[in-house]
């Protein structure tokens, strides 16, 4: 396992359904690592010191690095520290199939999930072919992982409004405006490159 001091994680707290930010800072090899919270987030394992399952994700270069570990320890002095069991495995993944794009679009997102479909209004800041990192405005957020949304735009020399379905596969909520990442069902044909004819 090897994961540089200062990097940020994803905290996904299945027992909880919420996801929140870390910060490693060290280690004990076969034992434990260590994480720095804000101390906001130190109150969630507080209150809740039986958490058995957290799936932790982390990007390093081009891959995506996911773990499973179960809560150790909390500590609140001298500053807010969660300690995580020391992971059986780490398994990499590519961190994204097709180069990003990075923009200010416009995006209206929507849950397809239930019959209370829910709207909001946010900017992607990124997009590919396969999926997009969208922040959500107004602080509010109706959504959780793993749900399906569809999220429209309209996209920059393109005539009239763009849509792609998909699934919420990570949020950041340490922020002002939360953040989704979103992974398409179906390859967006209308985020370039663009096939020649």
């Amino acid at each position: 396992m090897n994961i540089r001091i200062g990097t940020e994680l994803s905290l996904n707290l299945k027992d909880l359904n919420s996801v929140i930010p870390a910060f490693f800072i060290g280690k004990k090899e076969g034992s434990h690592i260590a994480l720095a919270l804000s101390d906001e987030h130190s109150k969630i394992f507080m209150e809740n010191k039986n958490i058995s399952d957290v799936a932790v994700q982390y990007s390093a270069g081009e891959y995506r690095y996911e773990f499973n570990c179960a809560l150790v320890n909390v500590l609140d002095d001298p500053a807010a520290i969660v300690v995580l069991s020391f992971p059986d495995a780490v398994n990499a993944v590519d961190r994204r199939s097709l180069c990003r794009i990075n923009c200010l679009i416009s995006a209206k997102l929507e849950n397809k999930t239930g019959t209370d479909r829910q709207a909001v209004t946010g900017v992607i800041e990124n997009i590919s072919k396969t999926g997009c990192l969208c922040r959500i405005e107004g602080g509010a957020l109706p959504f959780s992982i793993n749900e399906d949304v569809c999220i429209s735009c309209s996209f920059p020399g393109l005539m009239g409004e763009q849509a792609s379905d998909g699934k919420i596969v990570r949020i950041l909520e340490g922020q002002k405006d939360p953040v989704v990442g979103i992974h398409f069902n179906e390859k967006a044909w209308w985020v370039p490159p663009y096939n020649a004819k």
